[in-house]
């Protein structure tokens, strides 16, 4: 007998609550947003307007941003908004008790009080603006303010002599709680809005946000925007530079500076056949265009997706469609939903990635898919044999820790995983159904890890009784590690590459004239990852002519030879210098930084390049990796100063 709905709920809320409770017993509770300040309940920001100019000289955002807003609270005589190091010069108010006439355009904009909470390292400082109580049920605000060096969530790229970059780039990643670092406002999924955006440009540079604008239309400098559709502030995201367009389809497009524009295109060519197999495994709720902004190697994170936009980042064109799943997970995001709190993100990231395995597997055949897997658990391996931290349950307790390098991508791999096994389990039909599904119930929703345990089991454990049961679904939820069970992809591939690899270590078998000629960028990482130290040199000369063009043009396969060479002694000099010079992705330049600080020379050499590179690095990179390679400063030094 299927228990009542209200005891099905009240047993989920225990059980998630206390996995994912805090390190001193304290619960989380759930539906509650522990990474915003905004004050949700009393006030809820429903439409933006933005109008911003992008200066490259100041490296900073100058402008406004107008906010209406729905008062909930009839008594709430404050508005409280994230930030992180803005700058904020003024705080207004329509005055529409004016005349009580809310549409006249005349009606005065009236300064509020405003002052700053105590900065949090993780959130940021509170905006605490004052308002005068009213029973008005509307409230428009209007700020005037410019962001800080280096906020967050941007990334700078200057135009320099000698650096190959002739023209500035900069992006502002979507991600969780970045958004407050370059907009004053409720930084939390639970707050959804429409906007419209002006961003103004040097005349000679083109800015993309979601939705992409008419990519025929001139370069004026100014670019306007709409988004009708309510969106979370994770969900913000803009490029501005040299950025070229080529169409891929109807409905699909590519922008990239011009050096990368034809890899681009060709590397992505299949982007209406996935936006085909997306539709098929999700439902019709398809976006009208979906398009692609290519934003160079040092690119933070290999994607991030936007409302009907993909921020990618260059190490994914390999020539070979070897590293498409980031495109493909950011499709599969316009299908999803958002989390409740960060703590639930795990749940669309999880339907994310199970539907960009499929999608690569409709596209390019299950071979593809299963290369995809195996490189990916490969990483999932490895990261939790060298960070103990990333072995931990998809809900985690995240109180007092940044959301984004939290939920990564062994989250991702894993949760993806769990769907995996629950095919297993039901069949591929039976879970399709269920998927679509649940998206349609889901759509438009901020959705809880509690929510989805109640729908997965009222509306596919239960329906088909003994085959699984929510306590095996827990083990993957609030446990460590893969549980017993785990549907894992075959391995015959990476048994050939295995015993390639063994050959090659015998002297039987010389590398040009085995397998490797037909190999993919993962085949050889899986190759060089696997070999050991003690390597005599002209062995690793051997596989450096035997590389070829492959480490040059997957970046991936560049830091698995850099990382050979780094654990066998052998000098790697001014290429493994140019290679974390030119290349920002966290995933590829920290493990050969970390590398390289396992010895005194090159633990010297490893802060002499970072200093060097640095300047160059996105903010997440950089506190990623500061803590490790910023040289302390020289007390003398400071005190003179």
């Amino acid at each position: 007998m299927r228990r009542p709905p209200s005891r099905i709920a009240g047993l989920l809320l225990a059980l998630a609550a206390a996995a994912a409770g805090a390190a001193d017993g304290s619960p989380v509770q759930p539906g509650v947003d522990e990474h915003s300040f905004a004050n949700v309940e009393q006030f809820r920001i429903t439409h933006v307007d933005l109008d911003l100019r992008v200066d490259f000289d100041s490296q900073s955002l100058r402008g406004q941003i107008g906010m209406r807003i729905e008062r909930l609270d009839p008594n709430a005589t404050q508005l409280i908004l994230d930030t992180r190091d803005l700058i904020v010069h003024e705080v207004t108010q329509k005055a529409t008790d004016v005349l009580g006439a809310e549409g006249n355009t005349e009606l005065p904009w009236v300064s509020r009080p405003f002052h700053f909470e105590r900065a949090d390292p993780v959130l940021g400082s509170a905006l605490v603006i004052d308002l005068p109580p009213s029973r008005k049920s509307r409230v428009l605000i209007r700020i005037d303010y410019e962001t800080a060096p280096r906020p967050r969530a941007i990334g700078w790229l200057l135009a320099k002599p000698g650096s190959g970059r002739r023209q500035p780039l900069m992006y502002a990643l979507p991600g969780p709680i970045a958004a407050r670092s370059w907009l004053p406002l409720q930084d939390t999924p639970q707050a959804r809005f429409s906007y419209k955006a002006l961003i103004h440009t040097p005349e000679d540079l083109r800015a993309v946000m979601s939705p992409a604008a008419d990519p025929k239309a001139a370069r004026t400098g100014v670019y306007s925007f709409s988004m009708v559709e309510d969106v979370p502030a994770a969900a913000l995201g803009l490029a501005v530079g040299d950025l070229q367009f080529k169409a891929l389809g109807p409905r699909s497009g590519v922008y990239a500076e011009k050096p990368l524009l034809r890899a681009a295109a060709a590397e992505f060519a299949d982007t209406e056949a996935m936006i085909d197999a997306a539709q098929k495994l999700l439902g019709p709720r398809a976006p009208p265009r979906f398009d692609a902004v290519v934003l160079g190697p040092r690119f933070p994170i290999a994607g991030a997706s936007s409302p009907r936009l993909a921020f990618l980042s260059s190490t994914l064109l390999t020539g070979d469609r070897s590293r498409l799943s980031p495109l493909a997970a950011a499709l599969a995001d316009q299908w999803t939903f958002a989390p409740a709190a960060w703590r639930d993100a795990w749940v669309a990231e999880a339907v994310g990635r199970y539907a960009a395995i499929r999608i690569l597997g409709a596209v390019y055949g299950a071979a593809a898919a299963d290369l995809e897997q195996l490189a990916a658990l490969d990483a999932l391996r490895l990261a939790y044999a060298s960070r103990p931290a990333a072995d931990q349950p998809l809900a985690m307790d995240l109180r007092g820790r940044d959301p984004w390098p939290a939920v990564d991508a062994c989250t991702r791999v894993k949760g993806g995983l769990l769907f995996s096994w629950l095919e297993g389990k039901f069949g591929r039909d039976r879970l399709d159904e269920y998927l679509r599904g649940m998206l349609a119930r889901f759509a438009g929703r901020e959705v809880s890890t509690e929510q989805f345990l109640a729908d997965l089991r009222q509306e596919l454990l239960d329906r088909q009784p003994g085959i699984a049961t929510l306590d095996e679904v827990l083990a993957w939820v609030s446990g460590p590690g893969l549980p017993r069970g785990a549907v894992l992809p075959p391995a015959e591939v990476w048994r050939a590459v295995d015993a390639a690899r063994a050959a090659w270590l015998a002297d039987a078998t010389p590398i040009e004239k085995s397998a490797a000629k037909s190999w993919l960028g993962p085949h050889w990482v899986r190759f060089l990852d696997g070999l050991p130290a003690g390597l005599p040199e002209p062995r690793v000369a051997e596989l450096e002519r035997s590389l070829g063009v492959r480490r040059q043009a997957d970046p991936a396969v560049g830091r698995a030879w850099f990382a050979l060479l780094i654990r066998n002694g052998h000098p790697a000099g001014p290429p493994l210098e140019a290679y974390l010079a030119e290349v920002g992705r966290g995933s590829l330049v920290e493990p050969l930084y970390q590398a390289m600080l396992a010895t005194p020379a090159g633990a010297a050499a490893a802060r002499r390049v970072y200093a060097q590179a640095r300047p160059g690095y996105h903010p997440l990179v950089v506190a990623a990796l500061d803590p490790s390679l910023k040289p302390e400063p020289d007390p003398e030094t400071s005190d003179a100063e």
